[in-house]
């Protein structure tokens, strides 16, 4: 058998270890960042340093975050939705109740400030032993016996509210009622058998040091009779805003004899 020259061993050898490297040689990449295109077995680009799978994770990282987002906001909206159909129902009667109790309320304090108005306010009647004497009598007479009847009237007022004030419907110290025609300014002819008068039961001067510039206290409304020696008079509850006491009119409509905004009845 003939052994072949060392030379040729050596030659077969290199050539096999050139076989087997290629063989076991990575493939050729591009870079997807520069394009630069190498068999180097680094996992980033030689010559840009781009990671060679970063572009493919991160665009799955994307669109996975994108879909798990997309689905999460469907949740969302879908749960939103759920409530709303579930709980509208519900809040509109709430609502419903709560506006229904409101005007109970409203309606109950209404009633109840018309009864306190009306039993406030009702009807005072009475009778003096005083009489106009007429036309046959002078002047002087006549004027000064009205002027006697209207301070019966001012003494049955002065009377009704302090008895309002002992009960403890009214307050305050009633220190005299002061009464004066109806409207205000107005004077009354000895021609007008039947007068009307605003009056003031007083519980407070209003003053500067010695001088009264006004009065305050609870109004009364009323109406005398000077021929027959007649008194009607009722408390009032103006409306707020309307200006002095007793020339407002009140809420709760007045018996006919005290209301002065109407023409005096045929008789009381």
């Amino acid at each position: 058998m003939t052994t072949p020259p060392d030379g040729d061993w050596d030659a077969a050898r290199a050539r096999a270890r050139s076989e087997v490297h290629s063989l076991l040689a990575p493939g050729e990449r591009q870079c997807a960042s520069c394009g630069a295109r190498s068999r180097a077995t680094s996992r980033s680009c030689p010559v840009c340093g781009t990671p060679y799978t970063v572009r493919r994770t991160k665009l799955l990282g994307t669109r996975r975050a994108k879909l798990i987002a997309g689905l999460g906001m469907l949740l969302v909206l879908g749960v939103a939705a759920g409530l709303v159909a579930l709980l509208s129902p519900e809040v509109e009667r709430a609502k419903s109740t709560s506006a229904a109790a409101t005007a109970r309320a409203r309606s109950r304090a209404i009633e109840s400030l018309v009864r306190k108005d009306a039993a406030e306010q009702r009807l005072h009647l009475a009778g003096v032993d005083r009489r106009d004497p007429g036309s046959s009598a002078a002047d002087t007479v006549r004027t000064r016996t009205r002027t006697a009847i209207v301070g019966d009237l001012e003494r049955g007022i002065a009377a009704d509210d302090r008895a309002r004030v002992r009960a403890g419907t009214a307050a305050g110290v009633i220190r005299y009622v002061q009464c004066s025609p109806f409207p205000a300014g107005s004077r009354v002819s000895l021609q007008a058998a039947v007068a009307s008068y605003a009056c003031v039961a007083v519980n407070r001067l209003i003053t500067s040091g010695t001088k009264v510039l006004g009065v305050l206290g609870d109004p009364f409304w009323a109406r005398v009779d000077f021929a027959r020696g007649r008194l009607a008079w009722c408390k009032i509850n103006p409306r707020p805003g309307e200006g002095g006491a007793g020339t407002g009119p009140p809420l709760v409509p007045l018996a006919h004899a005290c209301d002065l905004e109407r023409p005096a009845p045929a008789g009381f």
